[in-house]
């Protein structure tokens, strides 16, 4: 059986629920939503966990579980320059892999209403020495 979970890490008793699963071998495979730099994390998230999802990196990069951390990319709330930052943040800290970029789509069902992108960040002037993989550019 495999197990996935898709996670921001914003809530801490989460995490340590989260924990348990892996320590236990219960999840094969986690996805980690980086939403955002330090600096704009507040403003995007509307929270103050970006410690939470520090610690959760920390923990997956020390784990034995599988999992890749992605962030979904709306240029009116982050740049080229915003995601080589969380890019270098990501290395830094231990994550050497494939880091997933993928641009956000105007569903019409969004949790915000944030509404279609009037442009895209070009992934191109991406700095990161992670590999970077695209989904839904075109």
């Amino acid at each position: 059986m495999v197990a996935a979970i898709t996670t921001n890490a914003m809530i801490s008793n989460y995490s340590k629920v989260q924990e348990s699963a892996v320590d236990e071998g219960l999840i094969d495979y986690i996805v980690l939503d980086f939403k955002a730099s330090a600096e704009k994390f507040k403003n995007i998230t509307n929270s103050k966990f970006y410690e939470n999802f520090i610690q959760t990196l920390t923990y997956l990069i020390s784990s034995n579980v599988k999992f890749e951390v992605r962030t979904t990319v709306h240029s009116a709330l982050l740049d080229e320059s915003d995601i080589s930052q969380m890019a270098n943040t990501l290395y830094e800290l231990g994550y050497k892999q494939e880091y997933y970029l993928q641009n956000f789509l105007d569903t019409g069902r969004n949790f915000s209403m944030l509404g279609a992108q009037k442009s895209q960040i070009n992934p191109q002037k991406i700095i990161s020495k992670n590999p970077i993989k695209l989904r839904n550019f075109s």
